[in-house]
């Protein structure tokens, strides 16, 4: 167990399996280490840089992880208040009620499962996230811009962004969509406590907005039909 400001680091042929990282430890998992099954809570944090490979990693409680470009994991589980960071490749995730995960600049995510309570944030330069299964009562974020490719289905409705262009998209209960400049959102439909923002040059069109949903036009974006 690694606790109080402990730090480990595993790099090139080193292996590590069942810890626990708490109260602000810090594991460390550079080119050519690997960590299976890790516990990360309580402020512990894992740093998966580039050639970093973990897999099996829970994360709860404030705890988390980031992967940098390059860095690999899978099968992570994020509980309650648990993070997670993608700028390099995640596949096969699980989050739970009141965990979160961002994918950011040129992060991969495939195979993301968000449980009712889960948050979900896509913000992605050059990377992706597919496989998406979110259920009701998630939020997702996502911002639409080129490229990245965005793929999966919120409470039974297929999405997809590709070509800086997001179709049939449901934001709801908090989530939030930006179309950014040079983008494009058609279909989207906007429910109770959802955002669609629309940035300059960004342009939405064939947009429903229902009960207590918003629509926010910024100058110099377009909104038709």
């Amino acid at each position: 167990k690694i606790k109080f400001c402990g730090n480990m680091y595993i790099s090139s042929g080193g292996s590590v399996n069942s810890t626990t990282v708490v109260d602000s430890g810090n594991v460390y998992v550079s080119f050519g280490g690997t960590a299976n099954n890790t516990v990360i809570n309580s402020y512990g944090r894992m740093h998966i840089s580039s050639g970093g490979s973990v897999a099996n990693t829970t994360l709860a409680s404030y705890g988390s992880a980031s992967i940098s470009y390059g860095g690999f994991a899978c099968n992570t589980v994020i509980n309650s208040q648990g993070y997670l960071s993608v700028n390099g490749m995640a596949t096969d995730t699980i989050i739970k009620g009141d965990g979160s995960m961002t994918v950011g600049y040129r992060g991969i995510a495939s195979n993301i499962t968000v449980n009712s309570r889960g948050y979900l944030v896509m913000n992605i330069n050059s990377g992706s996230a597919t496989g998406i299964v979110a259920s009701s009562g998630v939020r997702l974020t996502v911002h639409v811009k080129s490229g990245s490719y965005v793929q999966g289905s919120y409470d039974g409705a297929a999405f997809e962004m590709k070509d800086a262009q997001m179709s049939g998209f449901m934001v709801a209960n908090s989530s939030f969509l930006r179309v950014s400049s040079g983008a494009t959102a058609i279909d989207t439909v906007v429910n109770s406590q959802g955002v669609l923002m629309v940035s300059d040059g960004g342009i939405a069109s064939n947009t429903i907005i229902n009960s207590r949903g918003r629509l926010m036009v910024l100058s110099g974006g377009i909104a038709s039909n």
